[in-house]
């Protein structure tokens, strides 16, 4: 089974030809970020592109474990820059209900959500739910970057 993914539409986006580690001209700021996401797939290629942009990568299964890693690395020199939250974790805790136990922890936590469910009301409105941005699934290289460079400025 082949699953494949297009955008519903191009209208009002530039071309990205060229597109190169400065990402048109915006020098990107190396981090130390946490994705939370149970696709072994998706966590091949977020790293790619993560380590790209000169980020270290740490992966965790599920909301618990993200809270634990964050709470372990809070207040030492390798404390955790920007978390990605899957927003559902299939038999584990998901984005909504972590974010809120990183959020207790540490308040000025800086925590992006994904879901491949672009409809969910999180996705809509995800600063009400305590993320800082929100980017669908499947990840666009460019909507990540942007989303990251957003949360760490």
């Amino acid at each position: 089974t082949f699953t494949i993914y297009l955008p519903a539409s191009d209208a009002g986006k530039e071309s990205k030809k060229g597109m190169d580690r400065k990402h048109n001209g915006q020098q990107p700021q190396s981090a130390r970020i946490m994705m939370m996401d149970d696709e072994d797939l998706v966590k091949k290629v977020v790293q790619s592109q993560l380590e790209y942009f000169g980020h270290e990568v740490l992966f965790v299964a599920d909301g618990s474990e993200a809270v634990e890693l964050y709470r372990k690395r809070m207040g030492t020199d390798k404390k955790i820059d920007c978390i990605i939250m899957d927003l559902t974790i299939p038999g584990g805790v998901g984005g909504k209900e972590a974010v809120q136990d990183i959020l207790a922890i540490d308040p000025d936590a800086r925590v992006i959500v994904t879901s491949g469910y672009f409809n969910d009301p999180v996705m809509a409105n995800y600063r009400e739910y305590g993320f800082m941005a929100a980017v669908s699934k499947p990840f666009n290289l460019d909507e990540l970057h942007q989303a990251i460079t957003s949360v760490l400025t």
